[in-house]
């Protein structure tokens, strides 16, 4: 698979200092990129092989499609004397395209194919002293 297309993937960095005193130093960062992932040789591949795990052929899928995916995060972090924090995350990615492993019809067949979109979301705390 060869491409000759350019990916214009941006991305943009915003720090806030909520809070700046002795005793603790609060930053809000928002952040945005976006990013892509292409099909594994195996994906793309027009070759149908056996899959030991999942007990069926597996094939590739020549007109899969590279993945994009839009992220988002967004994270409170506070920083106090001693070297000790606390943070707060938050995260969303919106994918177009991504590749998943699905069930053909027939017995134990399996190829690869894009979804349209799919989305995760999650957050996260992490304290440290």
């Amino acid at each position: 698979m060869t491409s000759s297309n350019v990916d214009v993937l941006p991305c943009i960095n915003l720090i806030y200092k909520v809070k700046d005193d002795s005793l603790a130093l609060m930053n809000l960062r928002a952040n945005y990129f976006r990013s892509l992932g292409r099909p594994s040789f195996r994906e793309i591949s027009s070759v149908s092989l056996d899959d030991f795990v999942l007990r069926g052929r597996v094939g590739g899928n020549p007109a899969l499609q590279m993945t994009y995916v839009n992220n988002y995060d967004l994270r409170l972090e506070t920083y106090f004397p001693g070297g000790s924090n606390v943070t707060v995350s938050a995260f969303y990615k919106q994918f177009e395209n991504h590749i998943e492993l699905v069930q053909l019809p027939g017995i134990d067949n399996y190829s690869w194919a894009n979804a349209e979109n799919s989305e995760v979301f999650g957050s996260a705390k992490r304290r440290t002293s």
